[in-house]
């Protein structure tokens, strides 16, 4: 008998689940995503919005056309893991030693309590770790990684 009203519950919640994404045009995506996060049962997650859509990093051929690679990072409240950002751009010490990609990360979800974010620079990946598990401090930021270019960067770029 327990199983049958457990099931129903679950078979009930299961279609207001679907009804609310149709009805209300709510993305079923970012409800589980942030769900999961509230729970602790995910890390930090990085999905990528340009060149590519999704959860792979663009590969070295796609990065090579772009100019800015852009991605969400989350954190769920007591996760402090490091979020690796791939570019696949190959750069050079030179370019690291002029702080290339340049960042820029706004916060859009969440992080009432703004934690502590560390960015590391690397050839091919950005990396960036939460420094604070307190409550409050799990959310999304949007990151713009940006390979600066004019026709006079080219000289430098060695």
């Amino acid at each position: 008998m327990t199983k049958k009203r457990i099931g129903a519950a679950l078979s009930l919640v299961f279609i207001a689940a679907v009804v609310s994404v149709f009805a209300l045009h709510i993305n079923l995506f970012a409800v589980v995503l942030y769900v999961a996060m509230g729970l602790g049962m995910i890390g930090s997650t990085v999905t990528y919005c340009d060149p590519v859509i999704g959860v792979t990093a663009p590969t070295q051929a796609q990065a090579a056309a772009a100019q800015s690679v852009t991605a969400t990072v989350n954190w769920s409240d007591g996760d402090t893991t490091a979020a690796v950002i791939t570019h696949n751009w190959q750069l050079t010490n030179a370019q690291l030693a002029k702080l290339r990609p340049w960042v820029r990360a706004t916060v859009v979800g969440g992080m009432t309590v703004l934690p502590g974010l560390v960015w590391a620079l690397g050839t091919n990946t950005v990396t960036v770790t939460k420094t604070s598990s307190t409550g409050s401090s799990g959310g999304t930021i949007n990151v713009v990684l940006e390979r600066p270019w004019s026709p006079l960067s080219t000289i430098d770029a060695h």
